[in-house]
Parts: C-alpha cells; structure tokens; sequence
C-alpha cells in the first residue's frame, strides 16, 4: 500500500512539475525585451542574435549592410559602438494594435544621452524591432559618473554626511 502511496505522489509531483514548466515556456517576453537583447548581442558582437531583434525592412537593410562591410566588422562595430554603454531605460511606450507597440528608450552613455523611439511587432512568441526613429542627442552638463561637488553648500563631497 505504502508503494503505491508513494507512487501517486512521484506522478502527482511530476505532473505538476510539468503543468508549470509548460504554462512557463508559453509566456510571451514584454515588448523591451527586444531592445534589451539587441543591446546584450551588439555587446557581445554576436551578429546572428542581434539581426535576429529585428524584423522586416530594418532586418534587411541590417543584413545588406552587414554582409556588405563584412560580418566580422561590423560585428566588431556593433560592440564598440555599446561598449561605454551606462544605462539603458525603456519605456514612454504607447500601445498600438495587439501585435504592435512603440517604445522609448534612452541610452545613457558617460557624453551623452540618445534617445529613441521604437516600434515592435510580435511575431509568434517574440517581439523584434520593426523601425527605429532617428536619435535625438542630450549632452548632459557634466559627464555621467562625475563627482558632484557644487550641489553641496558647505563643501561636502558626493556620499559623505
């Protein structure tokens, strides 16, 4: 009696392990997943994964352009051009149909902050970029990671109390 107690109970653990490792794997990612992959390849200068971020006219252009300067270099472009990266934030999106979104997102690097926007499209499980709006450039008023000296009227430096 007591094997067949525990045998039900092994089934019973194991079907609910699967019940949940099913439902997990049918999640759809959020829209900015898509933007934050296509920082993490370029990173990574993996040219396969970023131009697969992307979808439509965009991707074909990426790609033309890509095999035009040869997938090395431009592999190795897309790292440096992330490689002073800080920050990255997404969000301001505005949703469009279902399978649609727009998206901001700001890139923070230590000269300047970009700006731009997104739009996204699902295809299946997974959101890719479908166009991409020109940067808009911020130049912040001291580069970001300076010491801030001056907001601090008795001379105090940045963390000290």
């Amino acid at each position: 009696m007591s094997k067949i107690l525990a045998g039900v109970a092994v089934v019973g653990v194991l079907g609910f392990l699967l019940f949940h490792a099913a439902r997990r794997e049918r999640r759809v990612p959020p829209p900015e997943s898509a933007i934050f992959n296509m920082v993490t390849s370029a990173r990574g200068g993996d040219l396969r994964a970023y131009l697969d971020c992307f979808s439509g006219e965009i991707k074909r252009k990426l790609s033309a352009q890509a095999e035009g300067e040869g997938p090395e270099k431009f592999a190795d472009y897309l790292g440096r051009s992330v490689e002073d990266l800080a920050g990255v934030y997404v969000g301001g999106g505005t949703p469009g149909e279902y399978a649609e979104v727009e998206l901001e997102a700001e890139f923070v690097f230590p000269s300047r902050t970009e700006r731009q926007r997104f739009r996204l499209v699902k295809e299946g499980r997974e959101w890719r970029i479908s166009d991409v709006r020109s940067a808009e450039y911020t130049k912040p008023v001291e580069k970001y990671g300076s010491r801030v000296y001056s907001l601090f009227p008795d001379g105090g430096e940045q963390g000290e109390r």
